[in-house]
């Protein structure tokens, strides 16, 4: 990414600024760039605050040389057909193609003060009198009042022309022109219009920014975070990324945050959740770990102090909208409507103290899993069985009753598979990587996912257990939640955040390590209030919508919001900057050639990426000298000592946050000392050898004539 400052050009990796100015540059005549391009064929244009125009060549600038004394340049675009075109400051219209500046038309009678191309491929003309379309040599307006300024024009995704001017803000559709409300906005000459990648409308200046989704618009300020609200430019990434320049205060990136929090500081009885269940009739309830039940009606929050023991930490609602309530301390209760109408004590046959897990049965029985083992309670007569207490002996962490009756139990002693009479047991002696079982989920497939403490993510599916141990130096080996969304991917939860991959990424990856699994990372950054997820058990989540998923945490209730969801597939390219051989600097594209032995040979590469850049790693291998990969590092240089003669290869490869499939990402081959040599005198003895059999055969054939 390129950005324009007082101070020079500056490129940036997500890592590192590079600054291009007169001093390290030769080619820059001005430190100050008031446009920035790239053409249709991969080309950095700029224009200086002279009027020059210059092209980066991948090292250093050049200024076209019409630019220097001709030509004042005062804005550029680039058409759908991969035209360059550019307006200058006599009002005129120019192609650009190489060095040659082909002249197209000249306003007559106002001044020309920019070049705008649309998404459609017209070319748009902003004038001093209005706003004009040119298209096969004719112009045609748009906009046109004797006493409006054209300041900007952006079309959005559905092909509205939004255009910014001295009277106001205006869209324009088909025949139709509306002038826009925007209250409590100055539009000035420095106006400008950006339309995201989700059609949100964005004006700015140097005194304010606001954004419509909607209708209204929303104003931005420096109480959301940003460094100030005199705007200069706003970009998006590939990455969908959104970059606001300021004057003279920086550059700002936005996020839109996935996940919204509500805690003890916004309502909550407490900070630690638990339990989430939605009810029957549409209420939502958040069980503290301490503090009670919290119940949410139409985005209100309404506190129960109950039960009487008010650490919650496990939720039911059975066919008599009953609410099921395991306690840690204090048992379980029966409540309907904030009334308790049954608690289950040593009274009557119950004696654990914490409930972790419920889940109702197809035979009318209530399976609870406490700390001391497994209960059943028939629902008709409350009558309460200790099941299997010479298996069931640990503490009882979730229920699974998946698509075929059959009942899964996760304990801090493995996991147990019940089918009828029959019970199959599961532990560290017959493949699970950790007998500490926290979650179970079945999706539409049949598979069953297994979230572990201390073993990570493991699946079963046809009675064969798959592991994911690789996985643990990403997802951790805590796995507290695991739940599937509309698009078919996981979001899974550990003490370090929270993460979300395909579900068709891990089921190939189990069969096949090199299948490449992209994984998104969550944070703080993202709207959370913390990275611990450690606080719930049954419920552990609740999938409100396909498009609101609610999680427990230790501090509160984290929301994500699905319809801010941006899937992130961009792959990085990586480049090389520099390349050292013994200390000198080489320039080169893809092979160089050198006629010495080296001692020293360094590489410096990067993959531009603006999301978690520090989650990018490399490996990297010279064949020739060393056919092993490096190992992954974040690092993005490489170097090599005594390179001999012979002919050699660089290979570099990318990948973020785990990387099972190895891609080429670059090949950069080199030929070093004798080899070169031995490949030149080789030829040249080829050479040598084809004109002196040429000689002798032209020779004989003159002799027989």
């Amino acid at each position: 990414m390129w950005v324009s400052t007082f101070a020079g050009l500056v490129k940036f990796d997500g890592v590192k600024f590079i600054v291009y100015n007169v001093q390290s540059n030769k080619g820059l005549l001005s430190n100050i760039s008031l446009k920035l391009l790239e053409s249709a064929d991969k080309i950095l244009y700029t224009i200086d605050d002279a009027g020059r125009l210059l092209k980066f060549d991948g090292t250093r600038f050049h200024v076209l040389s019409k630019t220097i004394s001709k030509i004042k340049v005062n804005s550029i675009c680039s058409s759908t057909n991969g035209k360059l075109l550019v307006s200058t400051s006599k009002n005129e219209v120019f192609e650009v193609k190489g060095e040659d500046f082909n002249f197209i038309l000249k306003v007559n009678q106002q001044n020309l003060l920019g070049l705008i191309s649309s998404k459609n491929g017209d070319i748009y003309l902003k004038c001093s009198k209005g706003l004009f379309t040119y298209n096969d040599g004719l112009l045609t307006p748009v906009l046109e009042f004797d006493e409006m300024t054209v300041y900007d024009i952006k079309s959005d995704l559905d092909n509205n022309l939004w255009v910014s001017t001295s009277t106001g803000l205006y869209k324009v559709k088909d025949d139709e022109t509306e002038l826009v409300n925007v209250p409590d906005f100055s539009f000035k000459s420095d106006t400008k219009i950006f339309i995201d990648h989700r059609n949100t409308i964005w004006i700015y200046n140097d005194i304010g920014i606001l954004y419509s989704a909607q209708s209204d618009f929303t104003q931005l300020n420096e109480e959301h975070g940003l460094s100030s609200t005199n705007i200069r430019v706003l970009f998006e990434d590939k990455e969908k990324n959104l970059w606001v320049g300021t004057n003279n205060n920086g550059l700002n990136k936005l996020r839109y945050k996935l996940f919204r929090c509500i805690s003890q500081e916004d309502g909550l009885l407490a900070d630690g959740v638990a339990p989430l269940l939605k009810l029957s009739d549409q209420t939502i309830l958040a069980g503290n770990n301490c503090g009670g039940i919290n119940r949410f009606i139409y985005g209100k929050i309404f506190k129960s102090k109950i039960p009487e023991n008010n650490c919650v930490w496990s939720l039911m609602e059975d066919e008599k909208k009953n609410i099921w309530i395991g306690t840690y301390g204090g048992g379980l209760y029966i409540y309907n409507s904030d009334k308790e109408i049954y608690r289950f004590d040593r009274r009557n046959n119950f004696p654990a103290e914490s409930v972790f897990a419920l889940l109702s049965d197809k035979n009318n029985n209530v399976w609870v899993g406490t700390d001391i083992g497994l209960f059943i309670i028939n629902k008709n007569n409350y009558a309460v069985t200790k099941f299997k207490s010479e298996i069931f002996n640990s503490k009882i962490n979730y229920f699974l009753l998946d698509s075929k009756n059959i009942i899964w139990v996760g304990t801090n002693n493995g996991l147990y598979k019940i089918s009828g009479t029959e019970i199959e047991a599961f532990n560290t002696y017959n493949g699970l990587p950790s007998n500490t079982i926290r979650t179970i989920f079945e999706d539409a497939d049949e598979n069953i996912w297994i979230g572990t403490v201390g073993g990570g993510l493991c699946r079963f599916k046809n009675n064969q257990l798959h592991l994911y141990s690789n996985l643990i130096n990403v997802l951790g080996p805590d796995i507290f939640c695991l739940t599937l969304d509309d698009e078919d991917r996981f979001w899974i939860t550990s003490n370090k955040g929270m993460y979300e991959v395909s579900r068709k990424e891990l089921i190939e990856h189990a069969g096949n390590q090199q299948v490449s699994l992209n994984f998104n990372f969550y944070g703080r950054r993202d709207g959370l209030k913390t990275n611990e997820f450690n606080s719930g058990f049954q419920p552990n989540v609740l999938n409100e919508t396909d498009k609101q998923i609610w999680f427990p945490t230790i501090k509160g209730v984290a929301i994500l919001n699905k319809y801010r969801y941006t899937k992130n597939e961009y792959t990085p390219e990586i480049f090389i900057e520099r390349i050292l051989v013994d200390n000198e600097e080489k320039i080169s594209d893809s092979t160089l050639s050198l006629s010495r032995d080296v001692k020293s040979l360094e590489f410096f590469f990067t993959a531009p990426r603006f999301h978690q850049p520090d989650k990018v790693f490399f490996e990297f291998k010279l064949e020739g000298l060393n056919n092993e990969w490096s190992p992954a590092t974040n690092s993005r240089f490489a170097r090599f000592a005594t390179i001999k003669p012979g002919n050699y290869f660089l290979k570099c490869d990318c990948f973020q946050n785990q990387k099972q499939k190895r891609k080429l990402k670059f090949l950069y081959q080199f030929l070093s000392g004798k080899e070169q040599w031995f490949i030149v005198s080789t030829y040249a003895g080829f050479i040598l050898l084809l004109s002196l059999l040429m000689y002798l055969r032209i020779r004989h054939v003159r002799k027989e004539k």
